[in-house]
């Protein structure tokens, strides 16, 4: 029975990506099916018409995008084009509900992107587990069960991989300048405790996801690559009776839940069934970018509070 790589969540736009870095790195990491979710507020539309024309034989383009729905970010999949035209998914904070009936009158896929993701993008954090497995059961809709970025920077955090050997993310911090730049690496102690326990926070996003998967009736992963040379670090690999995918055909295999035999990092196949992850170590830049927006809120607030302090410091000193 074949087995098919995809990649379901891919931007092209925000980094200005074209249509020839984006296959090109596709087909050197062997993705099989690729899904352009161009965020709704950044012209999905466009995004697709950039990559349609451009298509290897033998690959699959979807065309979807991540809707800002009312309780996060939502992914959403469709057969053709025509998904473009649906104004009333593509606009802030779309409800729910309207997504769902829409998807079930369209023949369309819905599965929540990140859940733990962002926390200011994320279902989980607006609805808290216990609500969003609910919702997840009762509206037989997907969950991303791995997404490029986060697994990345939980693996980055924890060296090695799931909590085998801690590393400081506030060491790493500080012997970087825009940590410099930023004053983290100036904060008190016990600033630096608070903000060193994020690096935890930012596993459990992983563990979480993949608990709440287990309620879904189905799960997609992706890289949630904004540049080329992420694509294909987030894969689900799925073995079909199919002989071949077609954007007709891939979107009911995905729901075959079953049949799912990877979903992770980018691996290689070593031997047959003896799988060994290929995808490459973020750079500083690209960890600082993602913790930065992973704890936005988080560390805006600490900031916040240092220069009050340090405010109070200097008026009581003027006495």
């Amino acid at each position: 029975m074949p087995v098919y790589t995809f990649d379901l969540h891919s931007h092209v736009n925000e980094g200005k990506v074209t249509a020839q870095d984006y296959f090109e790195r596709a087909k050197t990491v062997g993705v099989d099916v690729i899904a352009i979710t161009e965020h709704a507020h950044i012209q999905p539309k466009e995004a697709f018409e950039k990559l349609e024309n451009s298509v290897p034989e033998g690959m699959v383009l979807i065309p979807g995008s991540e809707l800002n729905c009312e309780y996060g970010h939502l992914l959403c999949y469709a057969k053709d084009r025509e998904f473009f035209e649906i104004s009333d998914l593509f606009v802030e904070n779309v409800k729910f509900e309207t997504c769902l009936d829409i998807a079930k009158q369209e023949g369309l896929l819905l599965s929540i992107s990140h859940p733990w993701g962002f926390n200011s993008d994320s279902f989980g954090y607006t609805l808290g587990f216990e609500k969003l497995e609910e919702l997840v059961f009762e509206s037989k809709i997907g969950v991303e069960i791995y997404n490029g970025m986060i697994g990345s920077i939980a693996n980055f955090i924890y060296e090695t991989g799931w909590v085998k050997k801690p590393v400081s993310f506030l060491d790493f911090l500080e012997k970087n300048r825009v940590a410099r730049k930023t004053g983290l690496g100036r904060l008190s102690g016990g600033l630096r405790s608070k903000i060193d326990q994020q690096r935890r926070n930012i596993v459990e996003r992983c563990s979480k996801a993949i608990e709440l998967a287990n309620t879904a009736r189905f799960v997609t992963a992706g890289s949630d690559a904004h540049v080329s040379n992420r694509i294909g670090e987030g894969i689900l690999k799925l073995k079909s009776e199919e002989t071949r995918l077609t954007s007709q055909n891939v979107l009911e295999e995905l729901r075959k839940k079953e049949n799912v035999i990877w979903s992770g990092p980018l691996v290689v196949e070593r031997e047959p069934g003896v799988y060994e992850r290929a995808d490459k170590p973020f750079n500083n830049k690209e960890i600082l970018q993602g913790m930065g927006y992973a704890t936005r809120k988080f560390v805006k607030k600490v900031k916040e509070k240092a220069r009050f302090r340090k405010k109070n410091v200097e008026k009581n000193s003027l006495k």
